[in-house]
């Protein structure tokens, strides 16, 4: 790990710490690729998943009003003028995920993190659901989400005024942002290094923006066919989903699979030693399951609580060094790649998405592509 460390500030104080970042975060990203079936069947196969079909149509006229999906208007918004509208929008994820992914890389570093500890972090991101169930399924917009969640996350730990902003442009791109309020807000309650009254103000000005937001979009789309946020968290769902919850724990387990022990053993800690960041985990976990009660594709939903590893990853630092917390996340990464298999997890069902470098060799040599994957409307591989 030394050694490493030591290419990698290398490379730093040559190309500079961000450079270094975007470097790493293609490199991940391709890795993540492989690590998975890709699939661009939602506009070339079929139309089943209406999701992806009506965020591409929606980018090439961001500001139509008669999409059920007008109401996410962000990433779309993006998208068109990045010249990525249409089918081409299905390569949104990939941008908004390097985007992401030296983001993460960066901020560790800026938070006195070792080279290779932040590269930790980023390969956790890349090749977990937050970025691998984007390329098996293709065409859905969540990294957007992911990186104005993120940016929230840096602010909320300062206690800055302007926490709320990039969460409630995160709330233009999916109404599910807002179940990450409650946690910002204890976040921000507890913030180190700032008065009782400067964090009561910074998260009274966050709460402000983050409604007032809400507000106006809802008023904006009156009248329009988006679906609303009532509609969303839809109880009559909620129940139709708790009754058919047989692959609820392996949709949570899958999210992350071993790198659920960082935030677990973070809790454990934390609960004896430091009650308030022990809550923060309690109440980022309940808010992200929460969300397999409004839909029905469990492990990539539990994914927007990829803060959960990295947030829990920082509380680690409390009470281990940075060495140990290096081999601890690489060796979970490495389990996971290589003796943990992928699935993406419905509420009805589960469908393995086997690693590129396996797949394509079935399909291309043997042709039994059609008996490893199951037609679900949306996985089939892009070649087929």
């Amino acid at each position: 790990m030394d050694s490493a460390n030591t290419l990698i500030a290398r490379f730093e104080r040559r190309l500079s710490t961000t450079a270094t970042g975007v470097a790493l975060s293609i490199l991940l990203y391709a890795f993540a690729l492989m690590s998975v079936t890709p699939t661009t069947s939602t506009f070339h196969v079929n139309e089943r998943n209406t999701h992806a079909v009506g965020y591409a149509r929606l980018s090439e006229d961001p500001f139509c009003r008669t999409s059920h999906l007008s109401g996410r208007i962000l990433t779309p918004f993006i998208a068109h003028y990045l010249g990525l509208s249409g089918s081409r929008f299905v390569y949104i994820p990939i941008v908004m995920g390097c985007v992401l992914l030296s983001y993460v890389y960066v901020f560790f570093r800026r938070d006195g993190c070792t080279p290779v500890l932040a590269a930790g972090a980023a390969a956790a991101i890349a090749l977990s659901t937050p970025t691998t169930s984007l390329i098996h399924l293709g065409g859905l917009p969540d990294t957007t989400s992911f990186v104005l969640i993120m940016v929230t996350y840096a602010l909320a730990r300062r206690s800055s005024f302007l926490w709320g902003i990039p969460l409630a442009l995160a709330y233009l791109n999916h109404e599910n942002a807002l179940t990450h309020l409650p946690f910002f807000l204890v976040l921000v309650l507890g913030s180190f290094g700032k008065s009782k009254h400067d964090r009561l103000i910074s998260s009274v000005c966050g709460l402000f923006v983050v409604l007032l937001t809400c507000c106006v979009w809802k008023y904006h789309l009156q009248g329009s066919g988006a679906y609303s946020i009532k509609g969303y968290f839809n109880s009559q769902q909620a129940l139709y989903l708790l009754q058919n919850s047989r692959y609820l724990p392996l949709g949570i387990f899958m999210a992350f699979r071993l790198l659920w022990l960082i935030p677990w053993v973070a809790l454990t800690r934390a609960a004896l030693e430091a009650p308030w960041s022990a809550l923060t985990l309690v109440t980022l976990f309940s808010a992200v399951c929460g969300q397999v009660l409004v839909a029905s594709d469990i492990s990539r939903l539990v994914g927007f609580g990829f803060l959960l590893v990295l947030h829990g990853l920082l509380l680690l630092r409390r009470w281990f060094s940075d060495r140990d917390l290096e081999r601890f996340v690489w060796f979970l990464i490495a389990v996971n790649c290589l003796f943990i298999p992928q699935y993406h997890v419905w509420t009805t069902s589960a469908t393995l998405s086997l690693p590129l470098v396996v797949s394509y060799p079935l399909w291309k040599y043997l042709g039994v592509g059609s008996l490893l994957f199951e037609n679900y409307g949306l996985t089939m591989p892009i070649w087929m």
